[in-house]
């Protein structure tokens, strides 16, 4: 039993799902999720309650008008003459009184397509994801020339490899490239390559971009280095040259790629369910790729029941497919607008796809649906996306701070 704020008590049972909690708790990516929102507490979000005037709420102040139903008893007992003066000029002393707004519904909008996103570079020409990487496939790979810099070669896959570790994100010219601490990555440096981790390398540093126009690679300057979190990583080994492209970067096949987005992003979310208790609020979830997925909906007055589905459904979900954005966006608008609440509510867009919008048709939809849109962009930037919404920001750092930023948003 827990108390929301003066006067109000709410009271949640979970004794009949604990052995489904317990096994939740057991789940790798359930511990992580928590270990980002640990400590937050719904009386301590630093939440501004919108409120609007009313004649029938509470008293908050006084104020000065002719509205007989909010006279203050000094004002009653004015003689009639000097009363009446005061009603012609509007001077009587009044109550103002006010009601707190009343808010529609958390809607959280999650990309799933956010684990192991980066893309290889196939001998055929194709990108394919490395999460989908399988053994035998042939990808773009380097082999060190006597003079000390990369040349374009293939190689095939022989292994798959997944850990959890620490993860770095590495800006460059050419785009984003996650990896542990300990993946070795080609670097150039006075006319030749040398191999470093990825935790030692710095901004201003170069590494390798390959150019498929012109079937080699060129060096681009490291721009940012991030530490994003720890997270499950990737990696594969190659049969020979050991040394492939991922997001379009050269790499060295002895360390791992990245997954911490998807976890953030699920906490970030599970965070904003615990905002949705605090104001009183429905809260939906639905994932998305190319298409979206099933809603799942926790009332103002949740039941343990719900609640237990809700974490089940956040812990489950994996990354894959593509990105539509818009589709996603209407299919929100339109979950709101036939749920009649006829209350303001609020979409929190996760991604970090770049796919262009349908501006209008999105606009017109959350118009549509009285939806105020807030996208969080993932280490990127989306400059269609960021037109149609209410408030835009874009998280180079994935760690509790940036998680309370978004999830405190109003």
């Amino acid at each position: 039993m827990e108390g929301l704020e003066p006067g109000s008590i709410s009271q949640l049972s979970f004794e009949e799902y604990g052995p489904e909690l317990l096994r939740l708790a057991r789940i790798t990516d359930v511990r992580r999720i928590l270990e980002l929102i640990e400590g937050l507490k719904p009386w301590e979000l630093g939440l501004k309650k919108k409120s609007e005037r009313h004649k029938h709420g509470e008293i908050g102040g006084y104020e000065l008008g002719r509205d007989i139903e909010r006279l203050t008893p000094s004002s009653r007992i004015l003689p009639d003459e000097l009363f009446y003066l005061r009603f012609l000029s509007s001077r009587l002393l009044l109550y103002e009184k006010r009601v707190e707004e009343s808010l529609g519904p958390i809607y959280v909008l999650l990309d799933k397509c956010l684990d192991g996103e980066s893309l290889i570079e196939l001998s055929n020409g194709r990108l394919k994801k490395l999460r989908e990487i399988r053994v035998g496939d042939e990808v773009v790979s380097a082999k060190i020339s006597s003079k000390g810099v990369p040349v374009v070669s293939s190689a095939e896959v022989v292994k798959i490899v997944e850990d959890v570790k620490p993860v770095y994100g590495l800006k460059t010219e050419a785009g984003v490239l996650k990896a542990s601490g300990n993946h070795v990555i080609p670097v150039f440096q006075n006319s030749s390559t040398i191999l470093k981790q990825a935790s030692e390398i710095q901004p201003g540093e170069h590494l390798y971009a390959y150019d498929y126009r012109e079937s080699g690679f060129k060096p681009v300057r490291l721009l940012e280095k991030m530490m994003l979190g720890v997270g499950k990583v990737f990696d594969i080994r190659l049969g020979k040259d050991h040394i492939f492209t991922a997001n379009g970067v050269l790499v060295h096949n002895s360390g791992s790629m990245d997954g911490v987005k998807i976890t953030w992003a699920k906490a970030v979310a599970l965070g904003l369910y615990i905002r949705a208790v605090r104001e009183h609020r429905e809260f939906y979830v639905r994932f998305f790729d190319s298409q979206p997925y099933p809603l799942i909906k926790v009332g103002r007055r949740p039941k343990a029941r719900e609640v237990v589905e809700l974490m089940n459904y956040i812990a489950r979900v994996k990354g894959s497919g593509g990105t539509d954005i818009s589709r996603a966006l209407i299919t929100a608008s339109t979950d709101i607008r036939t749920g009649a609440s006829g209350e303001t509510s609020d979409i929190i867009l996760i991604t970090d796809g770049v796919d262009r919008i349908a501006e209008q048709h999105v606009s017109y939809n959350l118009k549509r649906a009285g939806a105020n849109l807030y996208s969080v962009m993932i280490l990127g930037e989306n400059p269609s996306l960021k037109k149609v919404s209410t408030k835009y920001f874009s998280v180079a750092r994935l760690g509790r701070s940036s998680a309370l930023k978004i999830i405190e948003v109003r």
